[in-house]
């Protein structure tokens, strides 16, 4: 998985957060998935993954964790405050809730020590 860091610091408006995502996952950016890759995925019922919005003080290592099921990782939020982080995750998963792969909060340990990233990994069109 391809990792860019395209993070912002301070305190970002919901707005700008919420535009930035928007653009890495609007239509015609993400894979478009067959006919046949569709029927296959639904009887070996397996998700056919789009994107996912989450937090990490280790991109390489959650991109590890993540193995092949996304193209690329972008961290578009960084800050020393696990707390803020959090806030940002959420209001994004809220925000996106129709449309991300993520089926609820959270899900990793918190780790002690930043900095934190906010992320969005996908899947590109090739």
């Amino acid at each position: 998985m391809r990792i860019s860091y395209e993070d912002e610091t301070g305190w970002p408006s919901a707005g700008n957060l919420e535009q930035r995502v928007a653009a890495y996952v609007r239509n015609g950016r993400l894979r478009e998935y067959s006919r046949l890759a569709q029927v296959v995925a639904a009887i070996r019922r397996a998700e056919l993954r789009g994107f996912r919005v989450g937090i990490t003080n280790s991109p390489s290592g959650r991109a590890a964790l993540y193995g092949t099921q996304y193209d690329e990782m972008i961290c578009i939020y960084r800050t020393d405050s696990l707390k803020n982080a959090r806030k940002w995750e959420e209001h994004l998963i809220e925000y996106f809730r129709e449309r991300a792969d993520n089926l609820y909060l959270g899900g990793g340990r918190s780790a002690e020590d930043g900095p934190y990233y906010v992320y969005v990994c996908r899947n590109g069109r090739d």
